[in-house]
This record gives C-alpha cells, sequence and structure tokens, in this order.
C-alpha cells in the first residue's frame, strides 16, 4: 500500500524519522501524498491498517461524482453504476444477480482497454470508449451485445444501464436523458391457432385422465387438465 513521495494518485508514504531545525526530532509516521499535498495520518510505522482507513477517507472526500454533474463527457460510468449498487440495487428481489449484472457491465464500459481487446480478438469492430457516459451509444450497445455473446442477458444488463441513468439523472449527477439501445426482442407472432388446432387442445386437455396408481397406460377418472379448457376459452375470446 505505501509508495514513494513521487507516485502518482493519492497513497500512503512512511516519512522517516527526522531531526527539525530547531533540534526537535519528529518521529516516523504515516503519510498522504497526493499531487503537491501532503497530509499526515498521525498513524506510527505499526499502524498500516489506521493509515489505509485514513487514505481511504482521503480519497471518498475527494471523489464526488457530482463534481461534473450534467456533463456526460466527464461523468464516469463506473461512478453512474457505482451510485446505482449503492443506492438501488440492495432493494432489488434478487440483489446477486443485479450485483452480477453491474460487475459485467463495469468490466466492459469501465474498461475500455479490455473492450476494446475482447473486439480485436473476436474479428468485432473496435468500440470507441473512454470510460464515461458519452460512450453510451447505439453502435456501442451493439457491441456490448457482442461481448456478452447471448441477446437476452445483454437485455437484461442494458436494463440495469438504462435504469442506472435514470437514477443518476434523479439524482442530479446528471440533467440530460440518455438512450440506451436495446437488442431487438424476440420473432413478432407472424400466426395464430386455427379453428380446428384450437378445438383439439381443448378435447385433449378435457379428456386428459390421471394414470393409474401412477402406472403408465392406465388411467382413471381424475380429471387434470379440465380446468385449462375455461382458461383457453377465455384467452380466445374476442
Amino acid at each position: 500500500m505505501s509508495g514513494g513521495p513521487h507516485g502518482k494518485g493519492p497513497r500512503l508514504w512512511l516519512q522517516p524519522e527526522r531531526k527539525n531545525a530547531n533540534g526537535s526530532v519528529e518521529r516516523s509516521r504515516w503519510i498522504i501524498r497526493d499531487g503537491s499535498l501532503k497530509r499526515s495520518t498521525g498513524c506510527a510505522p505499526d499502524d498500516l491498517a489506521g493509515a489505509e482507513r485514513a487514505l481511504a477517507e482521503h480519497i471518498a472526500q475527494k471523489h464526488d461524482p457530482r463534481r461534473n454533474a450534467g456533463d456526460p463527457s466527464k461523468v464516469s460510468i463506473i461512478d453512474i453504476l457505482t451510485i446505482y449498487a449503492r443506492d438501488i440495487a440492495p432493494n432489488h428481489a434478487r440483489p446477486k444477480e443485479t450485483a452480477s449484472k453491474i460487475e459485467r457491465l463495469a468490466s466492459w464500459w469501465g474498461n475500455p482497454a479490455t473492450a476494446r481487446a475482447h473486439a480485436r480478438r473476436a474479428g468485432l469492430p473496435t468500440p470507441h470508449l473512454n470510460g464515461t457516459v458519452s460512450d453510451v451509444t447505439t453502435a456501442n450497445c451493439r457491441a456490448y451485445v457482442d461481448f456478452v455473446g447471448f441477446k437476452r442477458s445483454a437485455s437484461r444488463d442494458l436494463e440495469i444501464l438504462r435504469a442506472a441513468l435514470n437514477h443518476a439523472r434523479r439524482e442530479r449527477v446528471l440533467d440530460v436523458v440518455v438512450d440506451v439501445h436495446l437488442p431487438g426482442g424476440s420473432v413478432a407472432r407472424d400466426r395464430w391457432l386455427t379453428r380446428s388446432e384450437l378445438a383439439l387442445l381443448l378435447w385433449t386437455a378435457w379428456r386428459s385422465r390421471r394414470a393409474a396408481n401412477g402406472r403408465s397406460g392406465e388411467q382413471d377418472d381424475w380429471q387434470t387438465r379440465r380446468h385449462l379448457v375455461q382458461f383457453m376459452l377465455i384467452a380466445t375470446e374476442k
């Protein structure tokens, strides 16, 4: 976790013990270095856990998704998904399933290098991504479907992305509506049952009997499917 004073981004640095100009001794302690900022954690060398907590608090205070609110080219998709995972996903009927969808979305939309590498390996067009909300275009949504490989799974993932974007707008992280292209649904019905086909189904349901004492080929008088007849008649009423 520790790093030299010239590392990039917020990090911990163990400042060695040193003497001040007035002759006093400043004991070794963990320091947060972030660009030109130098901030003491107050933690001794043997309290790395405390120093890491101080670093985590510093990062959380520094990182505010709302600082670029309203600008899709600057708001990170990871931020959008994180807010949704924190605020909404735990209330879903199957929160673990939602979490897995969010992770899959983040692995592609939030990691442009991974997305491009996958496209090259699969011989697909390279998506134009930079990790921000402005990436959500029809072409990139289609590329995500190719990445997942299953249209139905990808469509459910993209529904989560759409919900996350809408939640972000309600939370004023975004001030624009972002359209999410969903893959086409199943093939539309191109025919209906004929009267004779429906009649056969009704007759089969009406005559159906339970197997006698579980013996195949033998039936008793217990009618098992007559309730379906009424349902089918109601369903086919015009």
